[in-house]
């Protein structure tokens, strides 16, 4: 599965946050609130982050870069971002006309980057490397996360 992304978003640079020895640029996503970014799935069922967080845009350690691009999905990085944050993300299955919250486990979340990175036309080999580095660093940072799910207001349409 690998679904198409329609719709925008707006980042804003806003610091640089340490992590150890390495910067790592960090950026406020907004939604377009006309037209907010949406991933739709091969069944047709519409996905939304959240319509403001802040992000890394998928920084990776500098002994990653050779590996994964921390430029490779710029619509999938800050969803995974969302997603994690959230412990889920947020559908519709009548194209936007209502939506629902789902929670996600944290191998969902990460199994839902590879398909967004398929959908930014990353091949399936970086893909791969994407969702297994998450997979390999990311659960401290998933339990760190405690709710409430979801922070923030439901999708706009």
């Amino acid at each position: 599965m690998s679904g198409t992304f329609k719709g925008t978003y707006r980042l804003t640079f806003l610091r640089i946050e340490m992590n150890g020895l390495e910067p790592k640029p960090i950026y406020l996503f907004e939604n377009d609130a006309v037209d907010p970014l949406t991933y739709v799935d091969d069944a047709g069922i519409w996905h939304r982050c959240a319509q403001r967080f802040e992000t890394d845009m998928g920084s990776v350690p500098a002994c990653l870069d050779g590996i994964a691009s921390p430029l490779a999905s710029p619509r999938g990085f800050p969803f995974h971002d969302s997603a994690f944050e959230n412990h889920g993300w947020w559908i519709s299955t009548d194209h936007g006309k209502t939506w629902t919250f789902e929670l996600k486990t944290e191998q969902e979340v990460n199994d839902g980057l590879y398909d967004w990175c398929r959908a930014d036309q990353v091949d399936w080999i970086e893909s791969n490397e994407i969702e297994w580095g998450v997979e390999l660093g990311g659960t401290e940072l998933w339990n760190g996360h405690h709710g409430p799910f979801p922070q923030d207001q439901p999708p706009v349409n």
